[in-house]
C-alpha cells in the first residue's frame, strides 16, 4: 500500500511469522480503528514468515486509506543461535534487530507486540517526548524490578503477587542496581537515533550470548541490562497485561493509585502476554471479548471467522439459557431449543468455511 504519512502519524514497527497472521490483524486493525480522523499509521511488517494467503487477508483487513504498509524481511540468522524454546522463536528477537532493517530515516518507531489489543488513539503516545531516552517502556507487572527483595521493604508481605522478584538473576554480576525497575517490551517507544548510535542490537546480541545460562526472558533480558537507566517510563496503560488482575489492591503492586486504577478498568493497551491468548476458544481473561469482537470486524475470510462467530453465537445462547433456568418453568425448554438450533447454524457455517465456502458471517 502506498500513500502519503504525516511527520504526526505514528510509525509502527510488528512482527510476526503465519502463526500469528490474526493477532497480527487485530493489533493493526484495533489500532487504525482508534486512529484520530486524518490520521494514518505508517506500519513496518517484519516479516518472519507470512503466507501469501496470509498477506492477502492482512491486506483486506486494513483500510488503505488509513495506513501506509511497508514489509521487511527480519535478520533471522542473528537470533538463531540464541536461548529459544517452546514458544520462543527467532521473531522473539526482531525488536533488537529493528535497526539492521529499518530504513536510515526513521528516527522514531513505536514496537508493538502483536498479542496486543490497541484501545486508544496511537497518536497520544506517538507525541510524547522521550526526554533524552533511548525509550519509553512500562515496568512490567509481574517482575516490576531487578531485584524485588531489595527494593521493597515490605517483599514479604507481597511476594505472593509477584511472579519473578528477579528476573536478572547475575545482576550483580553485570554492576545492576537492584533497585532499577524493570521494563517490559511489549510496548516501546523507542529513538532510534539513539538506538543506533549506542548500538542496542548488537549489545544486546552479546549479552544474551555471553549470559546465556541466566536468560528467562529472552530479549526482554537482555534489553534490561543494556538500557539500565536509559529508559523512561510510560504511565501502566500503555502496556496492561492480564497479570494486573492478580493485585487486589494497587499498594501490592509497582504503580500509583491512579495509574494502576486506570490501567485495570480503562486501558489504552492490553497486552495479552502468558499462555491464554484471546483467539483461543474459552479464553476468558479481561478485554479478551473486545479482541474478538475487533477480529469480527475485520474483512478476514475462511474458517477462523466461522470459528469465532460460533463462540460468540454459543455465548450469547449459553446466558439466555442460564436465565430461563433462574426462571424456571416453561420458559426453559424454549431456550433449550434455540441453543440447539443456534449451534446446529453455527456447526453447517464452520463445515462450510473448512470446505473452502465460506460463509458470510
Amino acid at each position: 500500500m502506498t500513500g502519503e504519512a504525516s511527520p504526526a502519524d505514528p510509525v509502527v514497527a510488528v512482527a510476526a511469522d503465519d502463526a500469528y497472521a490474526i493477532p497480527l490483524a487485530v493489533t493493526v486493525g484495533s489500532a487504525i480503528e482508534r486512529l484520530a480522523g486524518g490520521r494514518r499509521l505508517r506500519v513496518f511488517v517484519l516479516d518472519g514468515g507470512l503466507s501469501a494467503d496470509s498477506r492477502a487477508r492482512l491486506l483486506r483487513s486494513w483500510d488503505p486509506a488509513r495506513v501506509t504498509l511497508e514489509w521487511l524481511l527480519p535478520d533471522r540468522g542473528a537470533a538463531e543461535d540464541l536461548p529459544q524454546g517452546g514458544h520462543i522463536s527467532p521473531m522473539t528477537y526482531a525488536r533488537i534487530l529493528l535497526a539492521r532493517v529499518l530504513p536510515a530515516e526513521v528516527e522514531r518507531i513505536l514496537y508493538l507486540d502483536t498479542d496486543v489489543l490497541v484501545r486508544a488513539d496511537l497518536c497520544e503516545l506517538w507525541s510524547r517526548p522521550l526526554a533524552g531516552h533511548v525509550c519509553l517502556a512500562v515496568q512490567d507487572a509481574a517482575a516490576p524490578y531487578i531485584d524485588a527483595d531489595v527494593a521493597l521493604p515490605d517483599h514479604a508481605e507481597r511476594a505472593a503477587h509477584i511472579l519473578t522478584p528477579r528476573p536478572v538473576e547475575n545482576y550483580r554480576d553485570l554492576g545492576l542496581d537492584p533497585r532499577a525497575p524493570f521494563l517490559n517490551a511489549g510496548v516501546l517507544l523507542v529513538d532510534m537515533g539513539r538506538w543506533r548510535e549506542e548500538e542496542v542490537g548488537p549489545r544486546a546480541l552479546r549479552c544474551l550470548a555471553e549470559n546465556r545460562r541466566f536468560v528467562r526472558f529472552w530479549d526482554q533480558y537482555a534489553l534490561n541490562v543494556v538500557l539500565s537507566g536509559r529508559w523512561g517510563a510510560l504511565e501502566p496503560r500503555w502496556n496492561a497485561s492480564p497479570y494486573l488482575a492478580t493485585y487486589t489492591t494497587w499498594r501490592q503492586g509497582p504503580y500509583p493509585r491512579e495509574a494502576f486504577e486506570r490501567a485495570l478498568a480503562d486501558p489504552s493497551i492490553v497486552h495479552f502476554l502468558g499462555p491464554a491468548k484471546p483467539w483461543q476458544l474459552g479464553c476468558r481473561l479481561p478485554f479478551a471479548g473486545e479482541w474478538r469482537a475487533c477480529f469480527r470486524r475485520l474483512a478476514w475470510s475462511g474458517p477462523e471467522r466461522a470459528r469465532f462467530a460460533l463462540a460468540a453465537r454459543g455465548g450469547r445462547e449459553r446466558r439466555r439459557l442460564a436465565k430461563a433456568w433462574r426462571r424456571g418453568g416453561k420458559r426453559l425448554r424454549p431456550a433449550l431449543r434455540r441453543l440447539r438450533r443456534s449451534l446446529l447454524r453455527g456447526a453447517r457455517r464452520l463445515r462450510a468455511a473448512l470446505l473452502g465456502d465460506s460463509p458470510r458471517i
